[in-house]
């Protein structure tokens, strides 16, 4: 009877700590390949989820490319005819449209989409930003 109460106590710590010790943080990738620079942040809910800037030195570093991908657990038999479609997006309030670049098998759980929000002037990009 002891051992049960024991039992007990252990998993009611564990249902009161857990939950509050468990939460997302940012956490960037800053990196190079060849010509290209990127930073990419990964999303805080669903894994496979992330946020993309590239800078390409081939451009003299004054272009952002930026991209974003987004996994959904769900199987429509036509997802793959989004390809190549805008999509009307919100950003922070903003109403933005972006292309579906492609759709790929997501760890045979579902699909990670990959959408581009466009190229922009690296400067202008960064004011736009804050």
């Amino acid at each position: 009877m002891h051992w049960i109460s024991f039992l007990f106590l252990r998993l009611l710590l564990i249902i009161i700590v857990l939950p509050s010790s468990v939460y997302a943080e940012e956490e960037w990738t800053i990196d190079k390949y060849k010509s290209l620079s990127y930073a990419r942040v990964s999303g805080e809910v669903i894994h496979g989820d992330a946020l993309n800037f590239f800078i390409g030195s081939h451009e003299n570093c004054e272009m952002v490319y930026n991209s974003f991908t987004f996994v959904t657990y769900e199987k429509p038999g036509d997802i793959y005819q989004l390809e190549g479609k805008n999509i009307p997006i919100k950003i922070n309030g903003e109403d933005l449209t972006a292309k579906v670049q492609s759709v790929s098998p997501f760890l045979s759980l579902g699909f990670r989409v990959s959408f581009s929000l466009g190229t922009y002037p690296l400067k202008k990009y960064i004011y736009h930003l804050r």
